[in-house]
Parts: structure tokens; sequence; C-alpha cells
């Protein structure tokens, strides 16, 4: 069986996880091939990364996916995978680049989409590839911030602007607001709620409480959000930026190292059975694939 393998994402040690344990439990008979984009020559290449099973466990001698963001050259994707005549095409990445995918080729070769990106934004899915990485690194750059913030004590309130990767309200932005004790700014356009966010920042500062965590998205202006609030009080403004970069390394957490494996084994078992064109999600501790209905495809 020939299968390709496209990353429409980043690669992390999430995704190179997936890749190593896909290429260690291959059939001797299958080949795993690399589709990837070069910029210079403006053109797909493929490039076989094994065809036995045999990954090296060195990392400085593992084969690497580069990153393929999903560009305007689609009918040129479509000609390259048509050529080569796989029997399935792996895509791994952001949930609307593997649909655009999807939809691209689903009269060429089967599609089977593995979501890896940190916002967790996959409908019906408890986690996506790589999520659980980024929100322990971010959680850890907070919490070293706190640390530092909470051994000098200031006349006014310290206001930690904190920002992080998305463009909207999501998972990411609730679950490390929860977990490191701080204010999720979700609406800061309307008076209702710039008034919940001070109700949270005055319920802190009475508490006893000598700075306090506002948690947004990377769309927002940490110093238009303070201004909108219009405190009262005095405080001791400081924004810290996290970009995506940081939250992703080479070590996955080991919830990402288990979920990378389960989809792997189950991609495999997928393509075994020669099954149709679908997409992971991963549910109650085990790895699943579905089929995509024809709405999510044309949205």
């Amino acid at each position: 069986m020939k299968i390709g393998v496209i990353n429409v994402g980043t690669f992390n040690g999430a995704v190179k996880q997936l890749l190593k344990t896909l290429g260690e439990n291959m059939a001797e008979r299958d080949s795993l091939t690399a589709v990837e984009f070069d910029a210079k020559r403006s053109t797909y290449i493929c490039k076989q990364m094994t065809s036995s099973g045999a990954v090296h466990a060195d990392r400085r001698s593992q084969q690497l996916l580069a990153c393929t963001p999903y560009r305007n050259e689609k009918q040129l994707l479509r000609e390259t995978v048509a050529a080569k005549k796989f029997d399935a095409l792996v895509a791994i990445g952001n949930p609307a680049d593997l649909m655009n995918i999807y939809y691209l080729l689903e009269d060429v070769t089967k599609v089977l989409c593995i979501p890896a990106t940190i916002h967790n934004d996959v409908a019906g899915s408890d986690y996506t590839l790589g999520y659980d990485t980024a929100i322990n690194a971010i959680i850890k750059a907070i919490l070293q911030i706190a640390d530092t913030a909470g051994s000098f004590v200031l006349k006014a309130t310290r206001l930690f602007c904190i920002q992080i990767p998305g463009g909207k309200e999501n998972a990411l932005l609730k679950d490390v607001a929860l977990a490191v004790g701080g204010i999720p700014v979700i609406d800061s356009d309307t008076a209702e709620g710039r008034e919940t966010i001070l109700k949270e920042i005055r319920a802190k500062v009475n508490r006893g409480d000598t700075y306090v965590l506002l948690i947004m998205n990377e769309e927002n202006d940490p110093e238009e959000v303070v201004s909108r609030l219009s405190f009262t009080d005095p405080v001791d403004f400081r924004q810290i930026h996290i970009d995506e970069a940081q939250c992703m390394g080479p070590y996955p957490s080991a919830l990402d190292r288990i979920i990378a494996r389960k989809f792997a084994l189950t991609a495999l078992d997928w393509l075994a059975a020669d099954k149709p064109s679908g997409i992971f999600s991963y549910q109650h501790r085990a790895a699943t694939v579905r089929q995509l209905t024809a709405g999510e495809i044309h949205n």
C-alpha cells in the first residue's frame, strides 16, 4: 500500500511521535511518502520516508516532515497526489486546512485527517494533537511570572496582561485562565463584559491579592483593554506575550505522546481495513475515525 502524508500545520514533538509510530508499525509491503511544497521551485515534491517500517530511534537521523501550509496551488497538489497514485493520504494540521484538502482530493484518493493544533477546536473531540503540550508550556510560563510577582509588593495592584495564541474565545483561553487562577478576557467590548472583568479584579484585590493575571488572546491589544476598563485605582500595568513557537517544543507531554501513538495505530488499522475517508477525534481515552458530513466539507 502506498501511503502519502502531508503536514499542513507545524512540525513539533507530538507530530514527530505520530510519524515515528506510523513508521515503526507499518507492514513490510507498505510505504510512507512525504508530500511537501518546495517554495524555491514552486512545486510539490515527494520523498520516501520509509518502506519497511524501519524508523531510526535516534532523533538526529529520523526524517522530518516539513510544514506545508495549504496554499493557492490547489490544482498542483491535486495533480501531484493523483500522479503518485496513493492508496490514501494522511493529512496532519489545523481543521480548516484539513477540510480543504479533504474536499480537494475526495475523488482522487482517500484522505485521513488528523487534527494537530494547540487550540483544541475540533467538535466532538476531547483533545487535538499538541494541545496538552501547549497548555502545559503556557501554564509553566505564567506560573513563573506569578512566582516573581508574588515576591514583590507594590502600593498599586500589579496587573499582568498575558496574551496567548488564538484569535477568538476558545478552550485554550478558558483552560489556561482556570489553571493559573487568572481572569479570561472574553468580552471587553461591551459594558457588561467589562463590568464582569472589573468585578473579578476587585474580588481578588479585596481578598489581598497583590497581582492580577488577565489572560487574553493575541488579537486583543492589552493597552486598549486596560483603557476600556477605566480603573479608578492605580495599577502597575505589565504586558507579556506568549507566542505559538513557545508552546511547541521537541518533547511532547505524556498525554500527547499517548494520543499520537493511539492516532497512529488507529490510522494503520483504518488503512489496512480499506475504510472510507474520515477525520480523527479523541474521546474517552480512545482514538476514533468518523466520516465527514457534506456540510462540514463545504463550510
